[in-house]
């Protein structure tokens, strides 16, 4: 049992951070299917994941935060020939951007909300997810490839959202913009056919195969410094967004 010097300690320490703590609204589990139209047929690949949904509250006037944890990795898909596509979990070409689609499923069920509007919209539809959607454009991850499957250095973006140098009249400015290059990259006849969201029952297992796929994971002299530092920006930026830590 926690002493009283404990409690005065854990409070204080509690007051210090401005926290009074979180409440989870729910934790779901869904598969995210990438499907890609070939000269050959559709290619598909999918990968289950699990989202906690919460709210914290903060003591000294800030009011609530969402407080969203998301646990699984990437989207494999295999187009045959030593070739991939992957869905990666966030946006690697956007430079303030490239952080985790933990919203995702939120996202796909309440697209008219944001961050904590959709988990509050959660909390007063019953806290339930169920069901099944296509992802609207804007909703759909980046998609991302190893030029060389067995090199880290070769990753390339061809498909999500991007930030792009556009001129005007006043000169360059940044701008967002959508890209498209997976023709170009992969040949006639290959694209996007679509990216479908599915709740899952809560003991689906989460998928744990993208270390499989592309074993250089394991390999500290690629994952650690010194050969980490080594790897181009982009390569470091797509490979954080494979696994959710």
């Amino acid at each position: 049992m926690m002493s009283r010097r404990g409690l005065l300690w854990l409070s204080t320490g509690l007051a210090m951070l401005g926290l009074a703590g979180c409440e989870t609204v729910g934790v779901y589990r869904f598969r995210l299917t990438v499907e890609i139209d070939t000269p050959r047929g559709v290619r598909d690949g999918s990968s289950v994941m699990q989202v906690r949904y919460g709210v914290s509250y903060n003591i000294n006037g800030g009011g609530q935060q969402a407080d969203v944890d998301l646990d699984g990795e990437a989207v494999f898909v295999d187009l045959g020939d030593g070739r991939h596509v992957i869905a990666v979990l966030g946006h690697p070409l956007l430079r303030s951007g490239a952080y985790e689609q933990r919203f995702l499923p939120a996202d796909a069920f309440f697209p008219d909300y944001s961050s904590l509007r959709q988990i509050r919209a959660l909390k007063a539809s019953g806290k339930k997810l169920q069901g099944a959607a296509d992802l609207a454009v804007e909703q759909i991850p980046s998609l991302a490839t190893f030029e060389r499957p067995a090199d880290p250095t070769s990753a390339r973006v061809v498909y999500g959202r991007a930030i792009r140098m556009v001129a005007d009249g006043a000169g360059e400015r940044e701008t967002r913009v959508h890209i498209d290059e997976i023709a170009e990259v992969f040949g006639a006849g290959y694209a996007l056919r679509r990216v479908r969201l599915e709740i899952v029952p809560e003991n689906t297992p989460i998928t744990r195969q993208i270390k499989q796929r592309l074993p250089w994971l394991n390999d500290p002299n690629v994952m650690k410094n010194p050969g980490w530092a080594l790897l181009p920006e982009l390569s470091r930026i797509v490979i954080n967004l494979l696994v959710s830590k």
